[in-house]
């Protein structure tokens, strides 16, 4: 009988250190009510398009059908940056600086900053037939350094390029291997700096559809998300600690009487 109850206690024990389960309600994305069978959001989609920023690059590239007409307009370079990415599209790139402006072979500055690749490729194409060219041409307008980062409680932390210039939370998520269970899906943390070097830090909740409606839910190049740990990751992180302290001292504690038994004897 003494067995069995040192058994069942050691059983408690063990139940007692496990850390606590969340529910499905904790892990379940996008959460609606029961008599919300479908749920649509509409024009987020169409109304998203990347805005160009400070320390942004730039590909910019022309074309025509007299190619000897545009040659000036296209110098080729390759750029490597702090972090060694390289255009290697053979287009020339540029780098927008502090006041939004990049500098274009022969037509000189351009303001980009607050635009979208589209609005600077009419732009520019503007400038061009009205001061250089006589006939129709296109222009073409890429930012190269589209990344977003992903740290805390994700499978696969870590930064990654956005090659379409569009991407939202759930597909960075997933990117990353999607959260890990000790991740807490109602205080994920967006990180981003706006155009004038402000620091900005935005709680979001993935458990609420109306994420979808949020201002924050496309990412922006430079974003940075973090997952916090849940409760159940800091129960079991203060667990594992307290119950190595615990054990060391019961392990002393046993050499001591082990040693005052023998000596008493």
């Amino acid at each position: 009988m003494k067995k069995k109850l040192g058994l069942f206690g050691i059983i408690g024990l063990v139940l007692l250190m496990l850390p606590s389960c969340g529910s499905v309600k904790d892990l379940a994305y996008l959460q609606v009510k029961e008599e919300q069978e479908i749920l649509k959001i509409a024009g987020q989609e169409k109304s998203f398009d990347s805005r160009i920023k400070s320390k942004d690059i730039l590909t910019v590239s022309i074309g025509a059908l007299d190619k000897t007409a545009v040659e000036a307009f296209n110098i080729p370079n390759t750029y490597i940056s702090s972090n060694g990415y390289t255009n290697g599209t053979g287009y020339p790139s540029y780098i927008v600086d502090n006041d939004g402006n990049i500098n274009l072979p022969v037509i000189g500055t351009v303001n980009v900053l607050g635009k979208t690749e589209k609005q600077v490729e009419e732009l520019i194409k503007t400038i061009l037939l009205k001061n250089y060219i006589n006939e129709m041409v296109s222009v073409n307008v890429r930012i190269i350094n589209y990344q977003i980062s992903v740290l805390g409680e994700v499978n696969r932390p870590g930064r990654y390029n956005v090659d379409n210039g569009k991407i939202n939370i759930f597909q960075a998520l997933s990117q990353a291997g999607d959260l890990t269970i000790y991740g807490d899906r109602k205080q994920v943390k967006l990180l981003r700096e706006s155009d004038g070097g402000e620091k900005l830090v935005i709680t979001l909740d993935l458990n609420d559809v109306d994420i979808l409606k949020s201002p924050y839910f496309y990412l922006q190049q430079g974003d940075v998300l973090y997952v916090q740990p849940n409760k159940a990751r800091a129960q079991s992180s203060g667990i594992s600690s307290g119950t190595t302290i615990w054990f060391s001292v019961v392990s002393v504690l046993t050499s001591i009487a082990t040693l005052l038994v023998s000596v008493l004897r």
